[in-house]
Order: structure tokens, then C-alpha cells, then sequence
């Protein structure tokens, strides 16, 4: 049977009749996309010389929006916008490329769709052209003529997506390595070396760092003055020691003025010059109290701006007033407190310069590294600490997984999970994985097959499976080649 045969086959498929149905139902409620409504709103797009109208894009838009269900910000709206005409230029190309093919759809296939729809029966249960007439002039179509060429259309585009679906091809094959790679179980020992951990070790002279200085001023003042880290703008610390009565512990059943009297006993204690440490042991409730409250340097940043007013209006050996804070009522004891440092930026750059070389370089240190990381490790049948070790780099062990399903937290590599998933031994994988901000070398500990007897139990379920996935994926592959294949010319701004 010829490939067209197989075309015009597809409209006796009763998928197709559902699908149709529901187009029906959608269109009745929703509105229409023809593009034979181009009214008097000129054009959305232009496809290889064919037209879009705006006509059909705003009753597409309209169609979507009520499908979201939602008040839409502009943004959204914006992109809905640009999501349908994409659709609408899709439909046009696969409408181009099925008149280039031969594909057609017969009067007699339109006129029995549309007897089919109950929408235009009448209480005996027998189409009636009034009832038809009247839902496709409110439904926008202006004449019935117009549906039929919608419809036509409908069912062009739905043989089109049938043919390019039959013509997938799954093989015995690609359904056993599924099966293993779901199947089968395997644990995997590896290690991910972070980039921000090499940066210390890339080399660096210190001709390069008086050169970069000298081009770079800029670039290393912005970095002085960013210091997410804190290192050239040191906040001021305080040794802290606390006690915290709770007014979160228990909803309604504690009295708030009742701990605030509780404290204020407490707090006449510490300063008559009780030993803190046993009175909050005794009485606080934070999870210090164990060890006295001890809190140990706190910077200013991390403190309430409550707590640290109180702190740093303190004196060293000296207890705090009452602070109400979110969780309750809380007293401090302030052991010592440090003056914040600003390191100035010329003692600061050469680090920073030192740095900013190191991030240009450290792609090319860390794959030395990693290559000669892999080869230690298939040598000597194991993670060579002496290596990972100066750059805190610890080796983790995977609990058991399918090899379609790898379990590496913090680890997403495509290229790791297919060379996982192709796996059927224990042994060192043999390449160093790129992925986000560093790289990885993992190790297959142990495999354990998948029972190939109850595969041919399944078999016949998982070819629907991967034929289903396989057919829609080419099926956006074939859409994606029309479109780009085709000259299009956006008229409208989105």
C-alpha cells in the first residue's frame, strides 16, 4: 500500500473521530482559527507566500486565554501571544507540505464529520442544517462553507500527524535496552570537582597579576566593592552567649507578659552577677541552652537588627536588656566584640587580580586535573585522595538505582546518565564528565542484570511505551524541520 493509500486511510481511524470530536466541542465553545477570517485586520505572518491574519490570531489568543483560566500579567499575555502565532504558522507550513505531497481530503469525508457531531442534532437524534447554520454563525464562521474548509483543514493536519507517527520504527532492540536500563540496578561511587575549589591551585606568577592589575583596574574595583564573601569588608562580631524564653512553642497557650516578667527575673539575676551559663541551662529554651548558651563570634549581619542594636550598645563582660524578637524574649551576654575591617583595595587587588586570572584559567587546570584523576583511579582501582584531597573534594556512594534513573544528587550531566544507562558491568567510566561549575568521574560499584524471562512478559507493553514517545518526539522533530525550512515573516510585534 502506497504511503498516500496510508494517508487516506487515517480518517476511518476511530482515534481520528475522537479527536475530531473534541476539536468540535472546543471550536463550539472557543471560536475559530480559520485563516479564511482575515476580516479587515490585515496579517499576523507571511509563510512562503502564503498569509496568517490577525483575524485568526486574535481568535486563537482569545481561545487560549480562556483555556489559562487565569488574569494574565502582560508578560504572559506576550508570550501566549507568541506561543499561538508559532501555531499558527506551524499549521500553515504542515498545510503547505501536505499540498506538496498530494494529500486531500474529499468532500464526502467533511460532510460525514460534521453529520457525525452531535452538536448539530436535533432531540430525535438526526442532523439538522438549522441548528448547524445557527452554532456556525455564532461560533464566528460567518457561513457554513467556511466550517467546511475548517474542518477540511482539521483533518489534513490530523493524516499528516497519523502518517508522520506510522512512520516511527521501534526494533527488539531499542525495547530490550530499555527494559535493562529500567531493570537492571547498579550503585555508582564518584566524585564532582568543583571549578571554585581549583581556583587556589591554578598557577599564577606574579608578572601576570602586576599585568592584569595595570589592564584590569575596572573589573577588579567592581569585585572589591561586590566581596560577596566578606572578605575586604569584614562586618563587626561579638562573642554571644544567650537565653530565650519561646512565644512560638505552643499557639495560645503561652502568656506572653507572663515570660516578659519571667525574663526581667532572669535578667535582674544575670546582672546581680549569677553565673549566665547555669542560668541558661536552667531557664532558656533555645537550643544553646545545653551548652550555657554559648552562641560563640556572630557577625552584625546575622543578627536581628533588634538583637544587634542591643549587642553592640553593650560592653564587653556586660548582659543586654530584654530583647522581644520573633520567637519571644531573649537576653544576651556579650563576652567580647571585634570592630569591623575594611581591607583596602590596594592590599585587597592583588588577590582579587590573582583570582580573576585563576577563573580564566581554571577550565583548563581542572581538565589536567580530572584526566589525571581518571587515570590514578582506573590505575589503582581507586579515588586518589592525595589528588582530591587539597581541594576538598570527598568521594560519595550512590545507594542502589536503575541505570535509566541515576541518583547523584547535585550531579546533571546528560552525556554521565547515557553512558550510566548503557551500562551492564561493574568498572571505572572512562571519561571525565563536563557539568555545571566543575566536572565528575564516577565509578559503577556493582550491576545487577535485569531478569531477561520477564522481559518477554513485558515486551509487547514496553513497544507501545517507546513507540508512543518515539512517534511523538519525531513528530516534533518533523514540525520543527518544516518551520525551519520555510520563509517566515512575522508582520506583527509581540
Amino acid at each position: 500500500m502506497s504511503l498516500l493509500d496510508n494517508i487516506r486511510r487515517g480518517t476511518d481511524s476511530i482515534l481520528v473521530r475522537i479527536f475530531f470530536g473534541i476539536i468540535v466541542v472546543v471550536f463550539i465553545f472557543f471560536g475559530v482559527d480559520s485563516q479564511s477570517n482575515t476580516g479587515d485586520g490585515g496579517f499576523a505572518a507571511k509563510v512562503n507566500g502564503d498569509y496568517v491574519s490577525l483575524t485568526a490570531l486574535r481568535f486563537d489568543l482569545r481561545r487560549a486565554e480562556r483555556l489559562q483560566n487565569a488574569d494574565l500579567s502582560e508578560d504572559d499575555r506576550k508570550k501566549l501571544q507568541q506561543d499561538v502565532l508559532d501555531q499558527l504558522i506551524e499549521k500553515t507550513v504542515m498545510l503547505q507540505e501536505a499540498e506538496r505531497i498530494g494529500v486531500t481530503v474529499s468532500d464526502e469525508e467533511v460532510l460525514w464529520l460534521i453529520a457525525q457531531d452531535d452538536s448539530f442534532h436535533n432531540k430525535e437524534g438526526k442532523f439538522d442544517a438549522k441548528i448547524f447554520e445557527k452554532l456556525v454563525k455564532n461560533a464566528g464562521f460567518g457561513t457554513t462553507t467556511n466550517y467546511q474548509e475548517w474542518i477540511r483543514d482539521q483533518l489534513i493536519l490530523n493524516k499528516m500527524l497519523e502518517v508522520a507517527r506510522a512512520s516511527t520504527l521501534v526494533t527488539d532492540a531499542q525495547v530490550k535496552e530499555l527494559f535493562t536500563s529500567m531493570r537492571s540496578s547498579m550503585t555508582v561511587r564518584w566524585v564532582r570537582i568543583p571549578d571554585d575549589n581549583l581556583l587556589a591551585g591554578v598557577p599564577v606568577d606574579d608578572a601576570a597579576v602586576d599585568a592584569w592589575i595595570a589592564a584590569n583596574a575596572a573589573a577588579i574595583k567592581a569585585d572589591y566593592d561586590a566581596d560577596p564573601l566578606g572578605r575586604y569588608h569584614r562586618p563587626r562580631k561579638a562573642g554571644l552567649s544567650v537565653i530565650a524564653l519561646r512565644t512560638d512553642m505552643a499557639a495560645g497557650a503561652v502568656d506572653a507578659a507572663e515570660l516578659e516578667r519571667r525574663m526581667a527575673a532572669i535578667l535582674a539575676e544575670a546582672k546581680a552577677g549569677a553565673d549566665f551559663s547555669t542560668l541558661a541551662r536552667t531557664w532558656s529554651e533555645d537550643l544553646t541552652a545545653a551548652n550555657g548558651g554559648l552562641m560563640g563570634l556572630m557577625t552584625e549581619l546575622q543578627l536581628e537588627p533588634a538583637v544587634a542594636t542591643a549587642v553592640f550598645a553593650a560592653t564587653p563582660g556586660s548582659v543586654t536588656e530584654v530583647v522581644k524578637t520573633a520567637l519571644g524574649y531573649e537576653i544576651y551576654k556579650v563576652s567580647e566584640i571585634i570592630p569591623a575591617e575594611v581591607v583596602p583595595l590596594e592590599t585587597a587587588q592583588r588577590e582579587i587580580a590573582r583570582e580573576q586570572i585563576a577563573r580564566g584559567n581554571v577550565a583548563t587546570f581542572a581538565k589536567e586535573l580530572g584526566e589525571k584523576v581518571l587515570a590514578r583511579w582506573g590505575a589503582e582501582g581507586k579515588p586518589p585522595e592525595d589528588l582530591l584531597s587539597p581541594y576538598a573534594v570527598s568521594v560519595e556512594t550512590s545507594t542502589p538505582f536503575a541505570p535509566s534513573r541515576p541518583a547523584l544528587i547535585g550531579v546533571e550531566s546528560a552525556p554521565l546518565k547515557e553512558a550510566l544507562g548503557k551500562r551492564e558491568a561493574a568498572g571505572l567510566l572512562e571519561e571525565v564528565f563536563v557539568v555545571e561549575g566543575g566536572r565528575v568521574i564516577a565509578e559503577v560499584l556493582t550491576y545487577e542484570a535485569a531478569d531477561l524471562a520477564q522481559f518477554e512478559v513485558e515486551k509487547d507493553r514496553l513497544r507501545a511505551q517507546v513507540t508512543y514517545f518515539s512517534a511523538e518526539a519525531f513528530v516534533q522533530r518533523w514540525k520543527k524541520d518544516l518551520v525551519d525550512r520555510s520563509t517566515v515573516e512575522r508582520l506583527v510585534t509581540l
